[in-house]
């Protein structure tokens, strides 16, 4: 099986109290079968998706 990314939602968020939904794409051949409404209206489900990375300011000596 190969998976294909079909669409994307980009949430903004403080890490604690407060995620804003900024955007939702579906590509337009996915569209109509839910998906859209999937990204939006199950943001619990988005958290299990979030990578948390974060990068030294100066390198390691």
């Amino acid at each position: 099986m190969v998976h294909t990314q079909v669409g994307f939602a980009r949430v903004i968020s403080d890490l604690a109290f407060f995620a804003y939904q900024s955007d939702v794409f579906v590509l337009r051949e996915h569209r109509g079968q839910g998906l859209g409404k999937l990204l939006i209206n199950d943001p619990a489900d988005i958290r299990k998706f979030m990578i948390r990375v974060r990068v030294p300011a100066t390198p390691s000596v």
